[in-house]
């Protein structure tokens, strides 16, 4: 008697779990859905203002250190050989034109002697020295990884951004196509795709997958980045879809189809299969 009871109070407890879970969520009221959008709005706008500023403050702090460093060779010239006076417009605006000429100068002159063989092979060692160093080795990385993937030039191949099902089929991630890999056996070649984590798009998975298991987007690199950064929060305005091209270079007369917020793209006969592109 006393198992029967238990089993009967919890087969009760169940059921009016069940039954709170059913119930819909009330209403929010005026007040809680305007705080909610304007809480939005201020996390957005933060974000958009967050590398903007981020970039002043770099340039800002290296102009400024550069022209302090070389004010005392430039003020001679500029007040006695130019006559311009040191609390005018134009000493400050020469100041900040030499700054930038100065700062190119030694960016030109730092790459020209690091695209050297034993210059490279002293940074190596140099740097295999600096990632033994726990707290370091996080920074250097982490910075490294940034500016090499900010590097690639605009029409790289590793910056087509594509759809695929990952984890698993139904789930849509926006990845980018990095080339192609002949697999031994298979006629087709399997598409490279890194998929890149959020919000450090620094790491993630390389997956090998068949052409038919890609799309090609409308988004472009930036577009993209700030997507998954942002963990979704600036998201783009609408996301097309078209099958994947042979080749990296998108074909711009492949029709599009709109990839919907249930994950199924729309469009011709052939688009509106998932199987299409799910083999």
């Amino acid at each position: 008697m006393a198992e029967e009871k238990k089993v009967e109070r919890l087969g009760r407890f169940i059921s009016r779990a069940e039954a709170r879970r059913r119930e819909p969520a009330p209403p929010k009221g005026y007040w809680a859905r305007s705080y909610a959008i304007i809480r939005r709005r201020i996390i957005t706008g933060i974000l958009f203002l967050i590398p903007i500023a981020t970039t002043l403050w770099f340039l800002n702090f290296l102009l400024s250190s550069i022209y302090t460093k070389f004010e005392p060779f430039l003020k001679p010239i500029l007040i006695q050989q130019w006559k311009i006076a040191p609390d005018s417009v134009a000493y400050k605006a020469v100041g900040v034109v030499m700054s930038v000429i100065t700062a190119l100068a030694m960016l030109y002159l730092f790459g020209l002697i690091t695209s050297r063989t034993a210059v490279r092979r002293l940074i190596g060692l140099a740097e295999s020295l600096v990632v033994r160093i726990p707290l370091v080795k996080f920074f250097y990385k982490t910075s490294k990884q940034i500016a090499e993937t900010l590097a690639l030039p605009t029409g790289s191949a590793r910056k087509k951004v594509v759809a695929i099902d990952f984890p698993r089929l139904g789930i849509k991630t926006i990845a980018f196509a990095t080339g192609e890999t002949s697999l031994e056996g298979d006629p087709q070649p399997y598409v490279n795709v890194f998929v890149p984590t959020t919000p450090n798009p620094t790491s993630g998975y390389l997956v090998l997958l068949p052409r038919e298991s890609v799309w090609e987007t409308n988004l472009t690199f930036e577009q993209a980045m700030r997507f998954i950064v942002s963990g979704g929060i600036l998201p783009p305005d609408q996301i097309l879809l078209r099958p994947y091209q042979t080749s990296l270079v998108g074909d711009e007369s492949a029709e599009e189809t709109e990839l919907l917020t249930d994950g199924s793209p729309i469009g011709p006969d052939d688009a509106t299969d998932p199987a299409s592109h799910r083999r």
